[in-house]
């Protein structure tokens, strides 16, 4: 038998290359429309959330009215006012304001009258003075104006102004002056009644004064002004249950139990105006 020749050797597998899997490429332009189309929302989203603010403000604090403000709104800030009256006139002033017509010049202050020191204006405080005096009717007002020492006192006190109002129907002279010895300013205003008694007019007289470089002088020349809007002449018929005294004078001696109601300052200031004879009350 002959021999099986031997089967060919088979060449020996040769080792693979150990290789990765290839990563992909990003697509960079699709990262690039990625961030145009959110930049796009957040500005839409901005302009929307703009629009949404200004359209709906948000609500303001409504600030409180001073009281001043408060019932000029309602309506006459001198409704609460107290009422000052003379034999004469009448009219009102603030409330929280003291008034004292027991001195040669009645008094009303925005001071306490029992912090008047002989009978100086406190600091920090206004004053308004008021006083009947007489005209005789030989004498022009204009002139009697001009010459009439107007403050208790005058020498040292200079006009900076001077002009004409009417007050309750008449033609009314106002002055603004200064007094510098005293630190004081103010304005006076003379009010014709129209009234004669014998051979002379009634006249009204008002004193309003305070410090300069008071930091309320603006309020003050507002509740002056307010005051005078108030002023009023009493009717005549108001008092038509005077009678002059049969005397010259009225004993207003204190009494003790007794009252004297002929001794009332509206019926005193009647009398002295309208009763020739009568020379005054004593004391």
């Amino acid at each position: 038998m002959d021999p099986v020749p031997p089967a060919p050797a088979q060449p020996a597998p040769q080792p693979q290359p150990n290789t990765l899997p290839e990563t992909p490429k990003p697509k960079i332009w699709l990262l690039g429309l990625a961030g145009v189309l959110l930049l796009g929302v957040g500005i839409v989203s901005g302009v929307f959330l703009g629009k949404q603010l200004y359209s709906n403000p948000q609500p303001q604090p409504v600030p409180t009215p001073l009281p001043s403000e408060a019932s000029a709104k309602e309506g006459d800030p001198t409704a609460n006012w107290k009422t000052y009256q003379t034999g004469n006139f009448a009219l009102r002033y603030p409330d929280n304001w003291h008034s004292d017509d027991k001195s040669d010049f009645n008094r009303i202050s925005s001071a306490p009258i029992d912090q008047f020191e002989y009978g100086i204006l406190p600091q920090d405080h206004a004053v308004l003075i008021t006083q009947t005096i007489y005209r005789n009717k030989s004498i022009p007002f204009d002139s009697f104006i001009g010459d009439k020492p107007f403050h208790p006192n005058y020498k040292d006190v200079t006009t900076s102004s001077e002009s004409t109002l009417q007050i309750s129907g008449r033609d009314s002279v106002v002055i603004d002056y200064e007094y510098p010895r005293e630190e004081q300013k103010g304005t006076v205003v003379f009010i014709p009644s129209g009234k004669f008694l014998g051979g002379g007019e009634i006249i009204i007289e008002f004193d309003f004064y305070y410090y300069n470089n008071d930091p309320k002088e603006n309020q003050y020349k507002e509740l002056f002004n307010l005051i005078l809007s108030t002023f009023r002449f009493l009717d005549s018929n108001s008092n038509q249950n005077y009678t002059c005294p049969a005397g010259e004078y009225i004993d207003c001696m204190p009494a003790i139990g007794a009252t004297k109601p002929q001794c009332d300052k509206a019926y005193l200031t009647w009398a002295t105006a309208n009763c020739p004879n009568f020379k005054g009350a004593a004391y």
